[in-house]
């Protein structure tokens, strides 16, 4: 594989190519768990009684019969102060419960005290106000039992105070439905809007008001250190009564079992008008360059319409017009970007086809691109796939970032195949700063942008970007080294260059030695390919070599007490990890290296940490995509997530997951999952099969498969169909024509 460009992994932020150069060293720490005793048991010692408050911390299995099942995580049973002794081995440990972790002699237990909970809730054993009843709480092969009781809600009022208003212009941000009569109408998506920085939660008790105030920067609504944890909601009647303007159309916030409402103001859209204007003409290659779903093939839409040079025109209703360009840019936060740009403005484009319609050879259609709630057509036309003549040509990426001096060889994706063997023409745009050559090998030559074409015999083109600067500076002394990195398929073919070895020379393991006053280009070469390094700047005076001599002894000096101190600090963990090890504790401190209660993307996927355990019982909740809802038409719910290189159960799907996906034909529900949260994938009408493979499922909620396939099918472990079959109940959506089996 030939080399990619440094640059490119610092905007994509991983490893996209087998080849990457970049200076400096990395080291990495790994940590265990060496505390392999037996828990022979657990006692628990609560800071004061466990009490759960009525029709709070939970979800209704059927509000209108009093039927409320309680959320028995353990943050909703464990308080400040609670004491957890367990005894390992020979040997006893308590613990006690601070800020939601369980800690020992004031450092966090690392590795995790995850409890499962377990009670004796179901639709015959509803718990009621006043009584008691007893959870378990199991850790590794330990239980003990725990005495819960159910209190009047202290609750009594909650209200919502936002720092504006939430307005949404007409017919913008969301997309058209059609609810079981096909009345089709707007659904609005107000929660991407919420929360905002400085709204502000009240909470109102019999002793008085408790405030929570949303700060942005911590991703929380806080009173003092304490958090807050609520949810988003639409009323239940939403899609009957729909928002419109001039009409009082509200959200919900959830919390402690009451509802605070949340206005939203439905504003006249700005927009009038857009036209699209693609960089080139949209055309698909019959079955090529996409990929077969079911028998259905799926071309590049977005691709296409994403090209550097592509137009967005937006006609305002004050009479004015802007025009935003597709390019790719990096923000002031210096985050890599892709968006069609104003200036320092960017916006977003969506598209919708018609997948009812068979798109055939030889023939025109038309998808529909949407800005702000308005749309405008674009024709799209597929060509019949045969002959020796290229219909079409792309270049794998928009934008490619380099250094002068940097050579690189383009290699298009030509289509059909037979075609390949076809002339180019390539041309640069600005041949001050990129040449190309009659191959597509690109060479820098000074800093600046150029726009590097090729073109087909029969006029078909593709183009790209090449963004060149100046190499990095260094600066060294003479007898100075200097250590660059390259990572390749095959390092033994890498070649390392010194421009000038009066100056420097780099050895076979790109090791760099100053050895003369003056400047050099260090770079690297893999077959045709060639990336600048930096620019070396070494000085020579003879006040520098004595200066060089003075530091070279102080360095030696350093380097002997440095390594003295080394010693002392190696023999002292030694003696103190023996020590440990004779009491019998070998927990181990860990750095954290993800937070509870944050949100982190893994591929296209959105995952919730519900607990930051690292050593195998850490989790989280799947709550969304990335993907747009008209997009997503299969989905794998994983067994387990890694997130910056721990590993953690998906336990869950969360409360309004997938709703709305309404081309999500199949789901396949991992082993791990105990909870599929409320409205999870409600109004999802071509979801025909839910596959689970969980035999820990407990608990399903309400409306989660609400508005499926009529007929879906629901396929459960064979040893758990009889407590499936209670699970999925009315209340989740599910239908007498819908089917669960084997």
């Amino acid at each position: 594989m030939k080399m990619q460009i440094s640059q490119m992994i610092r905007r994509l932020g991983l490893a996209l190519a087998s080849f990457v150069l970049v200076l400096g060293m990395l080291s990495f720490a790994a940590y265990a768990d060496d505390d392999e005793d037996s828990v022979k048991s657990i006692a628990f010692k609560p800071a004061k009684p466990v009490e759960l408050a009525e029709n709070a911390n939970g979800d209704w299995l059927d509000e209108e019969e009093g039927q409320f099942y309680y959320d028995l995580r353990p943050e909703n049973i464990f308080h400040q102060g609670d004491q957890m002794t367990i005894t390992y081995g020979d040997r006893e440990r308590t613990y006690t419960y601070v800020n939601r972790d369980f800690v020992c002699d004031g450092e966090e237990d690392v590795f995790g005290l995850s409890f499962t909970v377990e009670s004796d809730q179901s639709d015959e054993n509803i718990w009621k106000k006043g009584n008691s009843y007893e959870v378990t709480l199991e850790y590794r092969d330990a239980r003990t039992s725990v005495p819960v009781k159910i209190v009047a809600n202290p609750l009594k009022k909650i209200s919502y105070v936002l720092s504006k208003p939430i307005e949404i212009p007409d017919h913008s941000m969301g997309s058209y439905y059609k609810d079981l009569e096909d009345a089709e109408y707007y659904e609005y998506e107000a929660y991407r809007l919420l929360p905002q920085d400085g709204d502000q939660i009240e909470l109102t008790y019999d002793e008085g008001k408790k405030v929570y105030t949303y700060q942005k920067d911590k991703d929380a609504f806080l009173n003092g250190s304490i958090c807050l944890d609520g949810y988003y909601t639409y009323d239940d009647d939403q899609r009957e009564v729909h928002w419109e303007k001039d009409k009082d159309n509200i959200m919900l916030f959830r919390y402690g079992g009451l509802e605070a409402e949340i206005p939203v103001t439905i504003i006249d859209n700005i927009v009038s008008k857009i036209q699209f204007k693609p960089a080139r003409d949209i055309e698909f290659v019959e079955n090529a360059g996409g990929f077969w779903f079911d028998d259905e093939y799926m071309y590049d839409i977005y691709g296409e319409l994403h090209q550097i040079g592509a137009r967005l025109v937006v006609s305002y209703k004050d009479g004015s017009e802007k025009t935003f360009t597709y390019d790719e840019y990096t923000d002031k936060d210096d985050n890599f970007k892709q968006a069609f740009v104003n200036g320092t403005e960017s916006v977003e484009i969506d598209y919708t086809r018609n997948y009812d319609e068979e798109w055939v050879a030889g023939h025109t259609y038309e998808i529909s691109v949407e800005y702000h709630g308005v749309q405008t057509k674009v024709p799209v036309r597929v060509l019949k796939n045969e002959g020796d003549s290229i219909l079409k040509i792309s270049i794998p990426l928009n934008t490619y970032d380099v250094t002068t001096g940097d050579i690189y060889p383009l290699e298009p994706v030509i289509l059909p195949e037979s075609a390949a063997n076809e002339p180019l023409i390539w041309k640069s745009s600005n041949e001050k700063v990129a040449l190309v050559d009659k191959d597509g090998k690109v060479t820098a030559i000074s800093a600046g942008n150029a726009i590097i074409t090729v073109t087909t015999k029969n006029g078909k083109t593709a183009s790209c970007k090449f963004i060149a600067e100046m190499p990095e500076e260094v600066q060294l002394k003479t007898g100075d080294t200097y250590q660059l990195k390259a990572y390749s398929e095959n390092p033994a073919i890498l070649q390392w260059k010194s421009s000038d070895e009066s100056v420097a020379v780099v050895d076979t393991n790109g090791k760099v030695t100053a050895v003369g006053a003056g400047e050099a280009i260090l770079s690297v070469m893999e077959k045709d390919q060639k990336l600048v390094l930096s620019k070396l700047i070494v000085t020579l005076s003879d006040k520098d070599k004595a200066r060089a001599e003075e530091e070279a002894k102080a360095k030696a000096e350093a380097e002997v007490k440095a390594r003295a101190e080394a010693e002392a600090k190696a023999k002292a963990e030694a003696e103190a990890k023996a020590k440990a090890e004779a009491e019998g504790n070998a927990n181990t401190e860990t750095a954290s290296l993800i937070e509870q209660g944050k949100v982190y993307t893994v591929g296209k996927y959105q995952y919730k940490v519900t607990n930051t355990d690292a050593s195998g019982n850490g989790t989280a909740v799947l709550v969304g995509t990335l993907q747009k809802k008209t997009k997503l038409t299969k989905l794998t719910v994983p067994a387990a997530v890694t997130i910056n290189g721990i590993s953690l159960k998906v336990t869950e799907i969360g409360s309004n997951a997938f709703k709305g996906f309404k081309k999500l034909k199949s789901v396949t529900i991992g082993k791990n999952v105990t909870a599929i949260g409320k409205s999870a994938f409600q109004n999802d009408k071509k979801l025909k099969t839910i596959t689970v493979k969980s035999n820990v499922l407990n608990k399903v909620g309400k409306n989660a498969i609400k508005g499926i396939y009529k007929k879906a099918k629901i396929k459960v472990p064979k040893a758990k169909m009889k407590a499936y079959k209670k699970l999925f109940k009315k209340s989740t959506g599910f239908t007498k024509k819908m089917k669960i089996r084997k």
